[in-house]
Order: C-alpha cells, then sequence, then structure tokens
C-alpha cells in the first residue's frame, strides 16, 4: 500500500491515478472525500495536521508521496510506521535560497523528515510549474491584458503531470535510492515569453503590463501573509538576474522528453477561455 498526501493536487493527483492504472494499491489521504478518485483507491479523510489521522492512514503503508507540510506531526508518525520508503515533493529553492525564506524553508523540512524517518528517500525538486500560469487565467478569461512584475523573469516550467510520472516511478523503483533529483521542463521561458505562447494556443493578443513592486506586493497581500509575498517576489527577481539550468531527469527516468510549455497550454486551453 502506497499512501498519497496533497492527492487532489495536480502532482499528487497525477501520482495516485498512475500508480492506481499500474495495479498498486494506493490510499489517499484528504480533506475532501468527495473528490473523484480512481475506482479502487481507499480514501482516509484528515490532513497531515492531525497526529491521529496521519497515523491511521499511515497503518500498513509502504510507501508514502509526502506533500511539503506539517512536518512536527509527519515526523512523529514516520517514526511509529512501517513505512520503507518516502518520495517528497520538494522544490528547487532549497538549492539557492537563503536559509529564512520561507518557500525553501518549508521543503527543507520536509526533505528532513523524510531522511530522519529510517526510510529509504527520494526528493524531487522541481522548479516553476507550468500551471503556475493558471493564475492568469481570470485576466485573460476577462481580456486581453495580464499585470505582472518581473515579466523578464526565465524559469524553466515543467508540467505537473510530468513531475507525478517521475514520483511514481520513484515510488516503487528500487533502484532510486537517498537521491535528490532537480527536475525542469525542456526550456527556458521568461513570462513574457510563455505569455506569447498562450496568445498563439489561444488565437489571441495578450499583452503584458509590468507593475512596479508595490503595486505587486499590494495584489499578493490578497493572498499570502508578508513572509511569502517576499519569498514569491524574491523567487522572481531572482530568475531575473540567473540563467536557468535545464535537467536531463525527467527523460532519465520516464523514458520520453518532458512536455513543452506549448502541450501544457494546449491541454489546459479552456482554463483561459
Amino acid at each position: 500500500m502506497i499512501l498519497i498526501t496533497g492527492a487532489t493536487g495536480a502532482v499528487g493527483g497525477g501520482v495516485l491515478a498512475e500508480l492506481s492504472d499500474a495495479g498498486v494499491s494506493v490510499r489517499a489521504l484528504t480533506r475532501r472525500p468527495e473528490h473523484p478518485f480512481p475506482a479502487g483507491v481507499e480514501v482516509v479523510v484528515g490532513d497531515l495536521h492531525d497526529a491521529a489521522t496521519v497515523e491511521r492512514a499511515l497503518d500498513g503503508v509502504r510507501g508514502l508521496f509526502l506533500f511539503p507540510e506539517a512536518p512536527t506531526v509527519v515526523a512523529e508518525a514516520l517514526r511509529r510506521s512501517p513505512v520503507g520508503r518516502v518520495v517528497t515533493l520538494s522544490s528547487s529553492t532549497v538549492l539557492d535560497r537563503p536559509v529564512d525564506d520561507v518557500i525553501a524553508r518549508r521543503h527543507r523540512e520536509a526533505e528532513a523528515v523524510a531522511e530522519a524517518s529510517g526510510a529509504t528517500w527520494v526528493h524531487l525538486r522541481p522548479g516553476a510549474f507550468a500551471s503556475n500560469a493558471l493564475r492568469w487565467a481570470p485576466a485573460i478569461r476577462a481580456g486581453d491584458v495580464v499585470n505582472g512584475v518581473y515579466g523578464d523573469a526565465v524559469n524553466t516550467p515543467i508540467d505537473p503531470a510530468d513531475i507525478a510520472s517521475v514520483a511514481a516511478r520513484a515510488l516503487i523503483d528500487e533502484r532510486l535510492e537517498n537521491i535528490a533529483l532537480t527536475l525542469s521542463g525542456p526550456q527556458a521561458l521568461s513570462a513574457h515569453e510563455q505569455l506569447g505562447i498562450l496568445s498563439e494556443v489561444l488565437g489571441r493578443s495578450l499583452q503584458w503590463r509590468e507593475l512596479d513592486l508595490s503595486q505587486a506586493r499590494a495584489g499578493l497581500a490578497a493572498h499570502a501573509d508578508a513572509a511569502m509575498v517576499e519569498s514569491m517576489l524574491g523567487l522572481q527577481a531572482q530568475a531575473v538576474r540567473t540563467v536557468p539550468t535545464l535537467s536531463p531527469t525527467v527523460r532519465e527516468i520516464i523514458g520520453h522528453d518532458p512536455r513543452t510549455f506549448a502541450d501544457w497550454a494546449r491541454a489546459h486551453a479552456e482554463k483561459f477561455r
């Protein structure tokens, strides 16, 4: 039995579906039992902040896909569980962001939980998700102008489906042991270039309107606390200054090239219409 946390998310849901299709026994820990899980998936209602729920969900589990949340609770539960393999959804931020960066710290804590558990571990460290572009969807549905900051920031957007495929393989392939895998999409693209690709896919002329930092902070503050806002802005500022590295890991693990941003955009075009 393999337990999937974050089971209704883009990555966790993909991991669950791939393992279920492969005939692997899968359990989902979720706050949303009404979610349409694949047939045969065992559902445990709860979340990673509830110690009793986590211990119940881990009962009889040999593998865990760990979403980076509630590290203290998960660490305690893992010490009393039979889990032999933990795959963490981490982030490339653990490699190049300051110690006090909120996003990086969250993922470093998840990695530390896996490494201290006594289980075999694999850390997945993707960069920016292609699906981050969904933050532009309300503006694109309403008009042709997207407001943003650091339009020249360059990332290597990766389709969450590719992360899920690597995670599913890592959960069952014993050759992957105590290793951190840096994941990227196949292209380095700026925010301007990603918006241009969406323009082509949607058959529209979308425009980028650059905000100043005070405007960006005000917009983000409606959705995140101050520390998270500064972490997000810091990531984007760093992406302006740094040329990202493309990783061959997705192809090496799953045997085909990662999907392009255009592939992702075509598959999710209706979310922008």
